[in-house]
């Protein structure tokens, strides 16, 4: 009968969205993730780490946060996110170092989404934002100049660089990004959407 005067995120709606069997919410009271979400909620452009569900949009080299639910000697963490969805923490990669119940900050280094309706996730973990955003910038080095890149934006054309399963990595080419040699990846899938037509094979 205790009330808890905080705030809380839900990270299970009760209803996993693939079996239709429904079952109780689930509330986190976590403040590394009350605090994303909130970040999130706000429209908070300075915030980079995403939260995901089964319907987020994921990507190699996306930052996600999520709660380490089960530790296996055999594979590694493995760390929930929000309504079920999972990744994996590899034992090779540190996974057995991660605490059973931890919040934990980690980056996608391997993603396919072509197994079922829930993709299999591989993850690196972060100690912080700054592993993957910071420590990339302090090692480019040079002189060369911060270029202020947002969503929507037309970068004009391009030069690829190299193509693999899971994207493009390309050379910036406007008049606007000289002085320094600007790179970035495009990412895609092979997966089809549940609303796609297949048209049979002759």
């Amino acid at each position: 009968g205790k009330k808890i005067n905080q705030p809380a995120i839900v990270i299970f709606s009760g209803s996993d969205g693939s079996s239709g069997r429904a079952a109780m919410p689930i509330i986190s009271l976590r403040p590394a993730i009350v605090k994303t979400a909130t970040g999130i909620a706000s429209g908070d452009d300075s915030t980079k780490i995403t939260l995901p569900t089964p319907e987020t949009s994921l990507y190699q080299g996306a930052i996600v946060q999520g709660y380490c639910t089960r530790l296996d000697p055999r594979y590694g963490a493995f760390v929930r996110f929000l309504n079920g969805l999972t990744g994996l923490v590899p034992k090779l990669k540190g996974g057995l170092e991660v605490a059973l119940y931890d919040t934990v900050l980690c980056k996608i280094s391997a993603l396919d989404v072509t197994s079922g309706s829930r993709p299999k996730i591989l993850l690196k973990k972060l100690n912080s934002i700054e592993d993957a955003v910071g420590g990339k910038r302090k090692n480019n080095g040079g002189d060369r100049k911060e270029v202020d890149i947002k969503v929507g934006d037309i970068v004009g054309d391009v030069r690829v660089e190299d193509v693999n399963f899971a994207r493009a990595t390309v050379s910036l080419l406007d008049d606007k990004y000289k002085g320094g040699r600007v790179r970035a990846r495009i990412h895609f899938t092979m997966a089809v959407h549940p609303g796609t037509v297949r048209m049979p094979l002759k």
